[in-house]
């Protein structure tokens, strides 16, 4: 089993459902107006890498436990724009938090995991 295979399971374990892109379709982009209003930024995004997503949205999944929903994204690298986004973030009240590798779903060691997450 892979390490991305293992920490999937170990936050199964602790209580974690895991879902994979903040959407219903996976896709940053949805015609779900309620659904676009409760995630980071929505439609308004501060710079894009071409794709219509800022360069921070980067395998981008889900984890909900006791009615929290933490939006995690893992890049494989963060520049200036980022941590201004990260900044902004924090400003509208939201919790983002820098995660230790082996929080990483994806290609742990690789990338750069990134909790952003709101009270309820």
């Amino acid at each position: 089993m892979d390490k991305a295979a293992k920490q999937r399971k170990q936050l199964a374990r602790d209580g974690y459902t895991i879902t994979y892109g903040w959407f219903h379709d996976g896709w940053f982009h949805s015609d779900n107006e309620r659904e676009i209003s409760k995630v980071p930024y929505g439609y308004d995004l501060t710079h894009t890498n071409g794709s219509g997503t800022p360069e921070w949205y980067d395998h981008p999944w889900t984890l909900e436990k006791e009615g929290v929903t933490i939006y995690a994204t893992e890049p494989y690298h963060i520049g200036g724009n980022d941590w201004a986004d990260m900044a902004r973030l924090v400003d509208e009240g939201w919790d983002v938090e820098i995660m230790e590798s082996k929080y990483s779903v994806h290609n742990p060691g690789e990338t750069i995991v990134i909790w952003i997450s709101k009270d309820k």
